[in-house]
């Protein structure tokens, strides 16, 4: 192997143990000779996943690629340990300027962490439906009036209004939002709106025939 070649495997070298620590535990990274097909291993990190060491030969894919069976990049494809775990892998070759085949990079990641954890957010997350709860539940029912102040609130703090003086076209835009969610329907909603907006009630009343005469007022 002469200087160059060397230095091509001296920085996939680098590339792998960069690799290596960054996904540890869950990705092996392993740099193959494949000279010498018969102990290609020349470096491996987390090495756990396949058990496999430093010394060790390559696999049959390995024989492939010196065959020119395989392409030079292989990415993602589906994969065994010989544990049984699965695996997600890539390999690419390593190849000189003249193009000769030196040896490959590959790596093998265990899904099964991440299976795991996929199960486990996917069990947190599952909820069921009861018939007795049409679509949600009202958490201030023994308060309509602090229902209704949640309701604007949280219209205001979308709209980066909170806590902040409102113009006229503010106002006038959370009361036409309001009378689009069927806000002014329920009990007291004309004085909620009034004394959050900083409204005169004769002025939400105005304000809400502006945009429509047809809308449904529950002051009572």
């Amino acid at each position: 192997m002469n200087m160059k070649d060397e230095e091509i495997f001296d920085h996939y070298l680098k590339i792998a143990r960069v690799l290596g620590q960054m996904f540890s535990p869950v990705l092996e990274v392993v740099v193959h000779d494949l000279r010498r097909p018969e102990q290609s291993i020349i470096a491996i990190y987390n090495s756990h996943i396949t058990g496999r060491k430093v010394g060790d030969g390559t696999s049959d894919l390995g024989y492939k690629r010196i065959k020119g069976e395989v392409p030079d990049e292989t990415v993602n494809y589906e994969n065994k340990s010989p544990r049984g775990n699965k695996l997600k892998s890539s390999t690419i070759s390593i190849r000189n300027k003249k193009g000769k085949l030196l040896g490959a990079l590959s790596l093998n990641m265990e899904v099964s962490y991440f299976e795991e954890i996929s199960m486990f957010l996917l069990n947190i997350a599952s909820a069921k439906k009861e018939k007795f709860i049409e679509e949600k539940e009202h958490f201030y029912f023994g308060s309509i009036e602090k229902e209704m102040e949640s309701t604007i609130k949280k219209i205001l703090l979308e709209r980066n209004l909170a806590n902040v003086p409102l113009n006229k076209k503010e106002k006038k835009d959370t009361i036409h939002y309001l009378i689009t969610s069927g806000f002014f329907s329920k009990r007291k909603s004309i004085s909620t709106a009034a004394r959050l907006l900083q409204l005169s009630r004769p002025s939400v009343y105005r304000y809400i025939r502006e945009f429509s005469e047809d809308v449904d007022i529950n002051e009572s």
